[in-house]
């Protein structure tokens, strides 16, 4: 089963449900309509487990391609620094003051090309830094944070962010979670 033949396979449990019923019934047999349904509800329900998982997989591909963006960011950084100090070397051996009008708008551009992909990296660097695993914990011990706080804290490799809560506040985020 793939996450896009849903409707194929359920006519084809539909199909074979009528096809053995009309097989067996000289026999007095049949298989009944709740073990169809039984069936379909089980087939919906892998269904969905096989869309999520093809949904992750399409975020994990998403991401790698980030990544890979990411690394290709630094060596377009080179590239646009260098141009720029050509263009100022160009420009420093210019004699004519159209060409120099000419470089100063190139360096211009290069300048905020440079700007760009240099917030593009900054960005791109953020996103990759949220992608990687961590551990998020929360503790509760009246005796060292008092009375309705709790301590949550997300792990990351080997930097703990940890932060204190009042309950309420957390109550009110998460509602179904916390029951007094």
């Amino acid at each position: 089963m793939k996450h896009n033949n849903f409707k194929t396979i359920g006519e084809l449990i539909r199909k074979s449900f009528r096809k053995i019923n009309e097989i067996v019934e000289p026999c007095n047999c049949n298989i009944s309509r709740e073990y169809l349904e039984i069936r379909l509800e089980e087939y919906q329900l892998i269904y969905q487990y096989e869309q999520q998982k093809y949904n992750e997989q399409q975020e994990r591909s998403l991401i790698k391609q980030k990544i890979s963006e990411s690394k290709k960011i630094p060596q377009e950084l080179n590239k646009v620094q260098q141009a720029l100090e050509k263009t100022k070397i160009e420009l420093a051996a210019a004699k004519s003051q159209d060409i120099k009008i000419a470089l100063n708008e190139k360096i211009q551009k290069l300048k905020s090309k440079y700007r760009m992909a240099k917030a593009d990296a900054k960005k791109l660097k953020c996103f990759a830094n949220m992608t990687k695993p961590g551990y998020i914990h929360i503790t509760s011990n009246y005796g060292a944070f008092g009375a309705d706080i709790f301590h949550i804290g997300f792990t990351y490799r080997i930097n703990t962010k940890k932060y204190c809560v009042n309950s309420k506040v957390i109550m009110s985020l998460f509602p179904q979670t916390f029951m007094r």
